[in-house]
């Protein structure tokens, strides 16, 4: 675990380097400053604060890491990646820190600059496998990436074990292949930020090491809740205190599921979906197609489905570009989303995002974890590339699907111009749901008996 940084491994018969590595920013004269704003996020110990919220919801919620195949890649790449590395730890020091008590002994922060390792050389280089050699087939070569570069990226574990051991809470790692290829990983504890934040992170690095200027984040904790404000204390109880430990139950006590994809069908035939199946909403996304139709194969009673809350409508106050957990889980029914995109649309997507009013959070099916969780990051996702470099595959680690005990689906780009769906179901319960299932064969690619 951790983020070790090895010296550069040669590359075998690279191409010609046409990219001039330039210094890092801090490197220069600029002022560091300017890169390191306060926060008044930062508490009377000059740590971090940790929002019971996100203490509660995310300690044994795994990092967010995903890895990336890339094609074209240089070593001259490989040292604009360390730079741009270098220089967004050095502005966002939340990355470089760990997780320690907080103000008093109360609660959590992060404690910034601990990980001095994390500051000069933070790219983690891994030789890859001499033999690697991606199928054609982007279903299959998700599976592939997953299993055979996965194990090379560090754990950085979750952020109960990461307040245990002190390990970083941020991580870059390149691995080197063949054939004139690279893959790299970026990894973020839940503690730090949500997929929004991540992905913002990564598209610091791409503007970097494309020469472009940061667009930098802001950490401070603004003055808004992000409790549903008509929940009543039973409410609020069975949404925590009774769904946490039994969903922390099932994690210990159930056996791994196995991470799988389908492939999501082409944009045309999503477009006459959205068109056909809208129902009384004046239109319905993709996101709310694709949701829709994984609801179909799902058997719990309850559903989450995962929304970015940064915008005026949903959490007012908040800046657009403020790193940290601003995305929910909006809690609703399962049965009537299943097939229903319009269900989805009318009662989830638009404020104030509550399904269940006022003392009508259902008890058994919180005490027994019995939800479905959908996420789509498919409008967050950003690569880096530069355009002497291609996406082959983009995929995110296995932990975030198979480390969960409950239906899980994760929603987003395998590449630029390809969405998959990765997810945890039972092979032999999925089948059996898309026989009977009207829309979800029609969104997605299924597999040839």
């Amino acid at each position: 675990m951790g983020n070790s940084c090895t010296s550069a491994r040669s590359a075998k018969a690279p191409p010609q380097d046409t990219m001039e590595a330039p210094l890092s920013r801090c490197e220069t004269k600029e002022e560091p400053t300017a890169w390191c704003p306060s926060s008044n996020r930062l508490n009377k110990e000059g740590n971090y604060s940790v929002p019971e919220t996100d203490a509660e919801s995310h300690a044994m919620a795994p990092s967010t890491t995903t890895i990336t195949l890339i094609d074209g890649w240089t070593t001259a790449h490989t040292e604009k990646l360390r730079a741009a590395v270098k220089d967004v730890v050095a502005a966002n020091p939340i990355l470089s820190g760990k997780v320690v008590a907080g103000e008093g002994g109360k609660g959590l922060a992060i404690a910034p600059a601990e990980h001095k390792h994390l500051d000069a050389a933070t790219l983690n280089l891994v030789a890859g496998p001499s033999d690697f050699e991606p199928p054609a087939d982007i279903v299959a070569r998700c599976s592939y990436c997953q299993d055979v570069l996965g194990p090379l990226v560090p754990n950085l574990g979750n952020p109960t074990q990461q307040k245990s051991s002190g390990g970083p809470l941020f991580n870059v790692t390149l691995i080197e292949l063949p054939g004139h290829r690279a893959a790299y990983s970026v990894s973020l504890s839940r503690i730090v930020g949500d997929s929004w934040t991540y992905y913002a992170l990564i598209d610091q690095l791409n503007s970097l090491i494309n020469d472009k200027a940061l667009e930098p984040l802001t950490w401070d904790e603004p003055n808004v809740s992000k409790e549903v404000d008509h929940w009543s204390d039973r409410d609020k109880f069975r949404t925590s205190k009774l769904m946490i430990p039994a969903a922390i139950s099932k994690m210990v006590t159930s056996s791994r599921r196995k991470s799988q994809f389908i492939e999501i069908v082409d944009p045309e035939v999503i477009s006459v979906l959205k068109s056909a199946s809208r129902g009384d909403a004046a239109f319905v996304s993709t996101n709310d197609v694709v949701t829709a139709a994984v609801y179909e194969t799902y058997r719990n009673n309850l559903a989450m489905t995962y929304c970015n809350f940064r915008s005026e409508d949903r959490l007012p106050g908040l800046q657009p570009r403020i790193g940290g957990n601003y995305d929910r889980p909006v809690l609703h029914p399962r049965a009537p989303a299943a097939g229903n995109p319009d269900f989805i649309r009318n009662k989830i997507i638009p404020p104030p995002h509550i399904v269940f009013g006022k003392n009508e959070i259902p008890f058994w099916p919180m005490a027994k974890c019995d939800i479905g969780f959908v996420n789509n990051i498919t409008s967050l996702t950003k690569f880096i590339v530069t355009p002497n470099t291609t996406v082959s595959c983009h995929v995110g680690h296995r932990d975030l699907v198979e480390i969960f005990p409950l239906n899980v689906t994760i929603i987003g780009h395998a590449n630029p111009t390809t969405l998959i769906c990765n997810h945890n179901m039972k092979p032999a319960d999925l089948k059996a749901a898309a026989r009977s299932a009207e829309l979800f064969p029609k969104v997605f690619k299924l597999p040839t008996e």
